[in-house]
C-alpha cells in the first residue's frame, strides 16, 4: 500500500528531490517481470487526492509505456482527451518484442539513454511494444583523447515483430559533422530537440542528486 508522502516542509530543502523518487522498488521489480514476458504498461491516473506518481510511473518507465494523469478527473472536462488517448493507444500500429541497439564510431561512447525502456546491457534497450509515438535520446562523449575525426557516426538497429508475425530489423545510420566553432552549432541545432534533451538531463540529475545540481 502506498502512503501519502507529500511533505511541504521539504520544499526548498536538500532532500526535496526525494519526493520525486519511488517510495518502493516493488513496482520497478514488477515492471521487470512484465518486460521479461513482453508486456508494456500504460498508466492512467484519475484521483482527485494525492497520488504517488513517482512510484507508479515505474510501471510505465521500465516497460516502455506512458503515464497519463488526469487530476480530479471529470468527464465533461477530461473525457474527450482520455477517449482520444485510450483509443489511439489501442488502435495505433504496434511493433512487438522489440529491442534497440545503438553503436557509435571509434573514439566516442554512449554515456546515457533517455526514455522509457529497460536497459539490458550498456547499448541494448528492451521495449516490449514499440510505436511511432515513442522517442529515445542518447548522450555521447569522447572516449579517446586526441580524437580529431571530422564527423561522428551513430547507428541504431530496431529488431521487432509486426502484427502479422514478421520479424524485422530497421536500421538508421547518421553521420554528424564535428566542429569546434559555437557559431556552427547555433546555425544547425534543433532548438526544440535540444530543449527537450536539457529537460530530460535535468530530471535525471534531480532524481539522482538534487535540484541545486540540476540547476
Amino acid at each position: 500500500r502506498l502512503m501519502n508522502r507529500d511533505n511541504p516542509n521539504l520544499l526548498g530543502k536538500p532532500d526535496e528531490h526525494k519526493l520525486l523518487l519511488p517510495a518502493t522498488e516493488y513496482y520497478k521489480e514488477k515492471a521487470f517481470q512484465f518486460s521479461h514476458v513482453q508486456i508494456t504498461i500504460d498508466v492512467y491516473l484519475f484521483s482527485c487526492h494525492y497520488t504517488d506518481v513517482a512510484t507508479l510511473n515505474s510501471l510505465a518507465k521500465f516497460t516502455g509505456g506512458q503515464t497519463n494523469r488526469f487530476p480530479a478527473y471529470f468527464d465533461s472536462k477530461d473525457g474527450e482527451e482520455f477517449y482520444r488517448l485510450l483509443s489511439h493507444a489501442l488502435t495505433r500500429e504496434q511493433g512487438w518484442e522489440s529491442v534497440i541497439r545503438v553503436r557509435v564510431g571509434k573514439g566516442y561512447k554512449v554515456t546515457d539513454f533517455f526514455g522509457n525502456f529497460r536497459l539490458r546491457s550498456t547499448d541494448l534497450l528492451t521495449v516490449p511494444c514499440i510505436d511511432s509515438d515513442k522517442t529515445y535520446a542518447l548522450q555521447l562523449a569522447v572516449d579517446e583523447k586526441g580524437v580529431k575525426t571530422p564527423s561522428v557516426s551513430v547507428q541504431s538497429a530496431l529488431l521487432y515483430t509486426t502484427s502479422f508475425g514478421e520479424r524485422r530489423i530497421r536500421v538508421h545510420t547518421l553521420c554528424v559533422p564535428v566542429t569546434s566553432f559555437t557559431t556552427h552549432i547555433y546555425q544547425s541545432v534543433n532548438s526544440s530537440v535540444l530543449t527537450l534533451m536539457l529537460f530530460k538531463q535535468a530530471i535525471a540529475m534531480v532524481t539522482s542528486s538534487s535540484f541545486d545540481k540540476a540547476r
